[in-house]
């Protein structure tokens, strides 16, 4: 029995490693950072028959070593250990892991791959409150923050039993080690696997991909580099190496030119986000369909708006009150009858008109209405009269 199940997880351990670099990228993004991450775990595309795309297991890394004996009780039957049951809630989660597929859209993985943009839940609240399956369940196993980020073959899923704040230095590290895929080229020293979060470590991290690209020239035979260029530099602490002398290659360059079209995409997406009302976590396509109804609202307020202004300018109204009698000039374009308006705006108001004369100047039409002002009326002043005979016109 025990050589089977050292058989068992010799075979679970070769096809967790399969794409041995994986390792190799999930556990130092885990390992260096300050705060108290549980698991990594990475989401990896896949095709069905019929040629749709979804999310299955590539590999994970644990903090920790009992999930292993979690592992071995899945494959080998009658399995048992004295210390089984000191295997956690988030252990189960991870555990649980290996068998889920999710298609594009579906629970935070597959919302997170559709949409290019990176999701920070941390809390229960954030966590609960998102119409998703694995986030609830998460919560669930007693995970406190989770994290899911975007890469150009699949999605970085990370977790912790801890509330972490976002922290921007974990999903740069994260696109640096997966996004150019340059571990899996075996192009990346090892130096930088070790690379913590501090500002130090972060800077050092752009230097990957140029150290990448100096061994990638190195290899080319029709290359003509002299052994000045190809001897190993070692690199500043900060800021990127000077590319003077080093020639260009076309894959390290389309691959940095897409990040940086990406992360212009998102910080595009994010401000327009901001300024949209009602979209608060929709995804792109609503996020765009949102602001086209809204970029039409207000076209319609500002045409509405030029419109009272126009006829604002044109409309011109003088009013005096002597004792009891009510002056009223008004000036305005001769059209849509503003005769009969003026005189059914004077009967709303239940004014008595004493005197009324009328005028036409080419377009523009000039009446002059004499008024009886009740004292114990609505109306008791010029602006208010004034107010009123404006408020009836624009109607």
């Amino acid at each position: 029995m025990d050589e089977f199940i050292l058989s068992s997880s010799s075979l679970l351990s070769a096809s967790q490693h399969q794409p041995a670099s994986l390792q190799q990228r999930l556990q130092p993004i885990l390992d260096n950072q300050r705060e108290r991450w549980t698991y990594a775990i990475f989401w990896q595309t896949s095709t069905d028959d019929e040629g749709c795309i979804f999310l299955t297991w590539g590999d994970g890394f644990f903090q920790g070593t009992t999930v292993i004996k979690e592992i071995r009780g899945l494959i080998v039957e009658n399995y048992s250990d004295s210390h089984s049951n000191i295997v956690n809630d988030a252990e189960r989660f991870y555990v649980k892991s290996l068998a889920k597929s999710l298609s594009l859209g579906d629970g935070v993985p597959g919302k997170v791959f559709s949409t290019g943009s990176v999701v920070w839940l941390s809390g229960g609240n954030q966590l609960g409150f998102q119409n998703c399956e694995r986030a609830r369940e998460a919560q669930i196993h007693g995970v406190q923050t989770l994290v899911c980020i975007p890469t150009s073959n699949g999605v970085v899923e990370l977790g912790s039993n801890v509330i972490i704040t976002q922290n921007w230095s974990v999903v740069q590290q994260v696109k640096c080690s997966f996004e150019s895929d340059l571990y899996g080229l075996g192009l990346v020293s090892q130096k930088y696997s070790k690379l913590g979060t501090n500002p130090d470590d972060i800077d050092v991290l752009s230097q990957i991909q140029e150290d990448a690209q100096q061994k990638m020239t190195e290899a080319l035979p029709v290359s003509k580099i002299s052994d000045s260029t190809s001897q190993f530099k070692t690199p500043k602490k900060r800021g990127r190496k000077p590319s003077i002398g080093r020639p260009n290659v076309p894959l390290i360059n389309h691959v940095d030119a897409e990040r940086h079209k990406r992360e212009k995409l998102t910080r595009a997406f994010c401000k327009l986000q901001s300024v949209v009302p009602y979209a608060s976590t929709m995804d792109r396509a609503s996020l765009l369909s949102a602001a086209v109804l809204y970029i039409k609202e207000l076209k319609e307020k500002v045409e509405e708006l030029e419109s009272k202004r126009m006829k604002m300018k044109q409309l011109e109204i003088e009013v005096k009150i002597v004792g009891e009698d009510g002056m009223i000039r008004v000036q305005s374009e001769n059209t849509n009858y503003p005769v009969t308006r003026l005189i059914d705006v004077i009967r709303d108001l239940e004014l008595q008109v004493h005197h009324a004369s009328m005028s036409s100047v080419k377009n523009l039409m000039l009446q002059d209405v004499v008024v009886k002002v009740p004292g114990g009326g609505v109306i008791t002043s010029e602006d208010a009269l004034r107010t009123a005979l404006v408020t009836g016109l624009e109607k």
